[in-house]
């Protein structure tokens, strides 16, 4: 896939810094990489489901797998060209993609943030950015070796302060399972009332939350998510995702042979990254009400960030679909 060129500044040489140091505001001098920071700036990449195979070189060089075999240093690409509109980057400090909606299978996530098929190191140059998943992905076989190759980490607590503490940047698909049962075309309906877990991760690290949103992601399948909401299949998914933390959402899409299978309808998938926000950095008591306070206070700026950069866009991608819902 072919990007076109943005005005970037490149990343300077890499220095060590301690974890504990606080965040460079706008116009300083890292102190880790020595490179001046400047804002990321609102970009959108287009992708489309169900096209060709894209080359590694770009993908080897990020996570230096040169000599991988050539299916691991590959991933599915779109058959359109990529855009970015006004891309710039930032330093090396750390920030958290937080990625909207999950869709079924969180395809924009997977194409725009694990693989090179949107281009991220010529968008994002010096932000090494790791996509995080639920620990039990990581105990099925070969699958498990997949998602280390492709840098895949654990969503845990403690995973995210070690990646972010070493200036690593990662993305979360913050409605997880449950999301999933909400992903139906045409719809925008997201769980993030109560998910506030990867605002306080922000608060513990210093790192910036970014929030990104994926057009056209609950379109790449038909689910049992269009069935009432009181039917039985229903609430056995909703069940299964309160015991077990996961769920086995029912989906179809289209197949190679006939006209339905699990391959993803071939939709557009517009990701639309906006503006990091700047959360400082907590130091005190996680029990204590000032962290609390923090929480709810980040929490609210980032839920009116995400819908801004939702209505600023939903004429373009998602016209005639319905408004953005937080529905838990």
């Amino acid at each position: 896939m072919a990007a076109q060129e943005a005005a970037m500044a490149s990343p300077g040489p890499a220095a060590d810094a301690s974890p504990a140091q606080a965040s460079p505001t706008l116009g300083e001098l890292c102190p880790r990489c020595s490179y001046r920071r400047t804002a990321i700036k609102p970009y959108r990449a287009r992708a489309r489901t169900g096209a060709a195979i894209q080359n590694g070189s770009s993908y080897s060089r990020r996570y230096g797998l040169d000599g991988a075999p050539a299916c691991l240093r590959s991933w599915q690409r779109c058959s359109t060209t990529s855009r970015s509109e006004a891309a710039s980057t930032a330093c090396c400090w750390p920030y958290i993609f937080a990625v909207h909606p999950h869709g079924i299978l969180s395809f924009s996530a997977w194409l725009a943030f694990a693989t090179e098929a949107l281009g991220f190191s010529k968008l994002f140059p010096g932000i090494d950015c790791r996509v995080l998943t639920l620990s039990i992905n990581f105990k099925a076989p070969f699958f498990r070796e997949y998602l280390l190759l492709h840098g895949v980490c654990d969503v845990s607590k403690r995973a995210c302060l070690t990646l972010l503490g070493a200036g690593k940047s990662v993305m979360i698909a913050v409605g997880g399972g449950t999301e999933s049962l909400f992903a139906r075309p045409g719809a925008n309906d997201l769980v993030l009332k109560r998910r506030k877990g990867f605002v306080k991760i922000a608060l513990r690290s210093g790192a910036s939350l970014v929030p990104v949103y994926a057009f056209g992601e609950n379109s790449t399948y038909r689910t049992a998510n269009e069935l009432p909401t009181g039917s039985p299949l229903r609430r056995f998914q909703r069940g299964m995702t309160r015991y077990t933390g996961f769920t086995l959402p029912l989906y179809f899409g289209t197949g190679l042979l006939l006209p339905w299978g699990f391959l993803p309808f071939p939709v557009k998938l517009e990701v639309v990254v906006g503006e990091p926000l700047e959360v400082p950095k907590f130091e005190g008591e996680e029990a204590s009400a000032e962290f609390a306070a923090l929480v709810d206070r980040h929490h609210a700026r980032y839920v009116a960030a995400l819908k801004k950069l939702f209505e600023e866009h939903r004429d373009k991608f998602a016209k005639g679909e319905a408004d953005l819902q937080l529905v838990e």
